[in-house]
Parts: C-alpha cells; structure tokens; sequence
C-alpha cells in the first residue's frame, strides 16, 4: 500500500467518524493525524503504538465490527507490512476486509 492509499483509507475514516462522541472524535483525529505524520516521515515503528491507540479507541466507542475499526485495523497493518512484519500485517488487513464487506457488500469498489 502507498502513501496515496493510506491517505485515502483516513480520509475514510473520517467520513465514517460521525457516530464517535465530540471528545472521543477529536481524540481519534489526532491519533490518525499523528499516525499519518509518522508514517509521512517514514517512522513506522513510532507510529504503530499510536496506531494501535486509535484503533482501540474506535473498538471501545463504535464496536469491533464498525468500518472506522476496518480503517484502524488497515492503518495498522501497513505499517507491519511496511516494516516487513507480514505475520503481523494479514490478520489485521484480512478483519478490515471482512469488516468492510459486510458495510459494503462485497462487490463494492
């Protein structure tokens, strides 16, 4: 996945955010937003605590099965891929597909 996807999958998550509580919405925009910049300056192992953050915060607040969780778990597994933590990586991205699917069907593109 590129800069351009991962960009594209927070943006997602931001369209997707409006049932997050006002304080737990800022809270998790800034977590993606500091992801974001982490992973723009090429510091992925710095980004995943942060990752991991929000994606634990969209679980507790929206439920395991909402697609900002999706956004959260894809976030995370690229930045595993990334470093070439691939174990790590298809499990994550392989929820967020499952998660999306049943948002979207499964023949949404």
């Amino acid at each position: 996945m590129n800069k351009t996807l991962l960009q594209w999958a927070l943006a997602v998550l931001m369209v997707c955010a409006e049932p997050l509580a006002q304080a737990e919405l800022t809270e998790w925009e800034k977590l993606n937003g500091e992801v974001m910049s982490l992973y723009q300056q090429g510091q992925y192992a710095n980004a995943v605590p942060v990752a991991k953050k929000a994606l634990a915060l969209a679980e507790q607040t929206l439920g395991a099965n909402h697609p900002n969780v999706a956004g959260s778990l894809n976030n995370l597994a690229e930045l595993y891929r990334i470093q070439g933590q691939y174990k790590q990586a298809a499990p994550l991205y392989q929820r967020a597909l499952t998660i999306w699917e049943k948002a979207l069907g499964p023949d949404h593109q």
